[in-house]
Order: structure tokens, then sequence, then C-alpha cells
């Protein structure tokens, strides 16, 4: 489960610094459903109902916040303090950018994981899973 509350980690901690900057909308009831991230040991999730819970929230902000980005807002600039205490700046989109490579870096490992366990872990093959995004 470290590895899944890493990964919940690394979501949380950017979302709140979205937030911070007033660079998304999210509605503070859907806010206040979602645990603090603050330290990179945090656990979130202790088993995968409560981990399953929580992704399915965090995911659906998300697609939620990246529907509402536009050319300008991807070019907004955000400012946030790291867990090292190093102060970064840098694009909206590059932020996201950061994001989502940090999950898809993560889920990799997992994939791994899961295939040296002899577990079936899915087809992987984007314009299966998200269809919508296949050209026409």
């Amino acid at each position: 489960m470290a590895h899944w509350n890493h990964i919940l980690f690394g979501d949380l901690i950017m979302l709140q610094r979205l937030v911070a900057n007033e660079l998304v909308s999210v509605e503070t009831t859907i806010l206040e459903k979602l645990p603090v991230s603050k330290s990179v040991s945090d656990t979130f999730a202790s088993n995968l109902d409560e981990l399953s819970e929580l992704r399915e929230l965090v995911d659906s902000i998300y697609i939620e916040i990246t529907n509402q980005f536009t050319a300008d807002s991807c070019n907004q600039v955000l400012r946030y303090t790291t867990t090292e205490g190093l102060v970064i700046e840098r694009t909206v989109g590059e932020f996201c950018q950061h994001i989502f490579n940090h999950q898809t870096h993560h889920r990799g490992q997992l994939t791994c994981l899961l295939s040296q366990f002899g577990l079936d872990f899915g087809c992987t093959d984007l314009p299966i899973i998200v269809p919508e995004g296949a050209r026409t």
C-alpha cells in the first residue's frame, strides 16, 4: 500500500498547490473530503477499498480541473514550496506535466511488480482504455 499512498501523496499535494494559488476551482465540500498531504510518508489508505474510494474521488477532481484549463490558464505561473523547502515557480502547464509524469512513473513501477507476481494488470494501450481520445 505504501506505493499507492505515495502516488496519492503526489496527487494531493499538487492539487493543494493548484488550489492555494487559486488556479483551479474545486468546491469546498469536495476539498473537505480529502486528506491533507504533508509528508511523503503519509498513509491515506490502509486497504484496497479505502484506496479505491479515495482514488476515484481524486481522479474525478483531476478530470474536472483539467477540463477548466485553457491555453491562457496553462501559461499562468504557480509558486510553491517543496517538502524540502525549495521555492519553485512553474507554469501551470509545466506543473501539470510533472503531476502526470509522476503518476505514470509510479504506475509503471506497480505494473512491473504485478507482472513479477504473475498477476494480470490489464490492458495498458491508451487508445483502447480511453477510446474517446482515439481519432475517428
